[in-house]
């Protein structure tokens, strides 16, 4: 089958990429590996996924492949959602940290700030 090798390419080439430009901890890093080993046994060994499914009382391995990766993919929207809200506040901190140095540095200057364009205030 054509399809398996492909699988296998796709699924190595990107747990590659994640590797490369992702500087996650070990364990996230390792659980990752798992999950890509995971797979590529369930693409070799089709059988297996549905002998799992069974275990979990699904009734064919693709519906247990299907609503696991379901719960993954809701786990990992809610774990971007909170580093993104997390990101957001600290852009907000910081732009207010750096608008009060303005403040300060143009109450000490004078008036002239020292982020200005011009050399030439007046």
């Amino acid at each position: 089958m054509l399809i398996k090798p492909v699988l296998i390419l796709v699924l190595t080439a990107c747990y590659f990429y994640y590797m490369l430009r992702v500087r996650d901890p070990l364990p996230l890093r390792s659980t990752g590996l798992v999950m890509l080993l995971v797979a590529v046994y369930f693409i070799l060994f089709p059988d297996v996924s549905s002998r799992v499914a069974g275990f979990f009382g699904v009734g064919r391995g693709v519906d247990f492949v299907f609503y696991f990766l379901f719960t993954f993919l809701i786990f990992i929207v809610l774990v971007i959602n909170v580093r993104l809200n997390r990101q957001a506040s600290d852009i907000t901190r910081l732009a207010r940290e750096l608008a009060l140095l303005q403040a300060r540095a143009a109450e000490d200057d004078g008036g002239r700030s020292p982020w200005t364009l011009t050399e030439n205030n007046g």
